[in-house]
């Protein structure tokens, strides 16, 4: 593995705030020192998350953040989200994640394989759902 892959795993677990964005990352990066440009951290997180270090998914502003990948995940995880405060937790529920992805297939919604985000309280105050997959193509419409 490359060097700047070995910094950004590493910026990635020095953060442990959960999911963090890319600039986040160039961010610490930057403030550690490392002499390194936002296009490569870029490229180093596409490469981590193709390889399956990492785990995509999407806060309530349709930014996509990053975290390493927690032993043992298969690939499917449920999340609730707060974009004011930016708290996400994953819900340890498969009767849940089937039924939450049931409905979502059946209103037109592109579940594919990866983590399923409920959002509580977007920008507007109001409450909406998006699920997100890694084939996922364009903006969801709201639940």
């Amino acid at each position: 593995m490359t060097y700047l892959r070995m910094e950004v795993l590493r910026a990635m677990r020095e953060l442990d705030s959960g999911a963090v964005g890319r600039e986040d990352i160039f961010r610490h990066l930057l403030l550690g020192g490392s002499q390194v440009s936002l296009s490569s951290v870029y490229r180093v997180i596409t490469d981590l998350l193709e390889a399956g270090w990492l785990v995509r998914e999407w806060s309530g502003g349709r930014k996509a953040l990053y975290r390493l990948k927690p032993d043992g995940f298969d690939g499917r995880e449920l999340r609730m989200a707060c974009p004011r405060t930016g708290r996400s937790v994953v819900i340890d529920d498969p009767s849940l994640m089937a039924r939450i992805l049931a409905v979502a297939e059946q209103t037109g919604f592109d579940v594919g394989a990866g983590v399923t985000t409920i959002v509580f309280g977007d920008e507007t105050g109001t409450v909406s759902g998006a699920a997100a997959g890694p084939k996922r193509r364009g903006r969801p419409g709201r639940a």
